[in-house]
């Protein structure tokens, strides 16, 4: 692990990590909102697929962060 160093690879990942997952939350709370404003129905493919493309990358940014505070091994 990064070993309180924050010029450690480990750490520009895992501050990358942070960055990804906040801003997943952030986009998705957005385009979320704007699904239950129109509907499933009613929204372009586009926002659809970045519900989709944010919700995963939200779900990524999570098992990492999980993975590398050791709540959830690796293997």
């Amino acid at each position: 692990m990064a070993e309180h160093n924050p010029s450690h690879p480990d750490a520009l990942i895992l501050g990358g990590s942070l960055l990804m997952g906040v801003l997943s939350l952030i986009m998705l709370t957005i385009y979320l909102f704007s699904w239950r404003q129109h509907g499933w129905h009613q929204l372009s493919v586009l926002r659809r697929c970045l519900i989709v493309f944010y919700g995963l990358w939200l779900i990524i940014g999570l098992l990492t962060w999980l993975g590398f505070l050791g709540v959830m091994p690796w293997s």
